[in-house]
C-alpha cells in the first residue's frame, strides 16, 4: 500500500467498489421443494458491478475520501464483467 498524500489527491487517485462483495445461491430461483442442480453452490460477486473476484479492481474511479467526508457518487465506472448466471 502506498502512503496517501493529500496534496496529490485528485480524480482518478482511487478505484473502489461502492457496494458489497456478497454471495447468492441458486436455491433462490428453485421452486419450493425443488433441489438446485448445482447443490446450492454460492456464487460470490460485487453487487455494484457483478465482478466475481474479491480482489477485482474497483469499478468506480474518483479521489480518495476521508472518513469525515461525504462519498461522491459521480465517479466513472470501469469495464464490467458479466454477473454470475442465474440457474
Amino acid at each position: 500500500v502506498l502512503p496517501f498524500d493529500p496534496l496529490e489527491n485528485k480524480n482518478g487517485s482511487c478505484a473502489y467498489h461502492p457496494e458489497a462483495f456478497t454471495g447468492e445461491d441458486s436455491q433462490r430461483w428453485a421452486a419450493p421443494g425443488e433441489r438446485p442442480q448445482d447443490g446450492g453452490a454460492v456464487s460470490m460477486f460485487w453487487t455494484c458491478c457483478g465482478l466475481t473476484r474479491e480482489d477485482a479492481p474497483g469499478c468506480v474511479v474518483g479521489r480518495h475520501v476521508g472518513y469525515d467526508e461525504e462519498m461522491p457518487w459521480d465517479g466513472k465506472r470501469a469495464e464490467r464483467s458479466e454477473r454470475p448466471p442465474s440457474p
